[in-house]
């Protein structure tokens, strides 16, 4: 009886362990694909007035270069996209020390990709590298 009873707990056991691994799996996966792949690496502009400075998209942050020579990076916790076609709308939600921040710009594939902020439509985004 002790043997069945401890057969059943060790049962348990691995049954749960692998249930987490099957949802830590799956958890790990969606995180790795909520973010399309053109959109990753970093992004610069001929546009004067951010002529030399940068964005960088990775699969988990995004991280501006500032005018004064710092660099903000925001974790993101949320993607959406709306659209079909040409060009895409993306929102991206970030926090940086614990304010949430909403980036939202239109992505095109013209010239090998183009990316637009809607508060600065005017200037075009082109991908760089895949990383810096």
């Amino acid at each position: 009886m002790r043997a069945s009873r401890v057969s059943g707990i060790a049962l348990a056991l691995i049954c749960a362990i692998a249930i987490g691994r099957l949802f830590s799996s799956a958890y790990e996966a969606s995180r790795e694909q909520r973010i399309p792949q053109e959109l990753l690496g970093v992004w610069t502009t001929g546009h004067p007035k951010y002529q030399g400075l940068s964005f960088e998209i990775t699969d988990s942050a995004i991280t501006l270069e500032t005018a004064d020579g710092d660099s903000h990076t925001y974790d993101i916790s949320e993607v959406e996209m709306a659209g079909e076609g040409q060009p895409l709308s993306y929102s991206f939600f970030g926090t940086r020390d614990g304010v949430r921040q909403q980036f939202f710009f239109f992505y095109t594939t013209n010239g090998g990709g183009e990316i637009r902020f809607k508060n600065q439509i005017e200037v075009v985004w082109k991908k760089a590298s895949l990383r810096r």
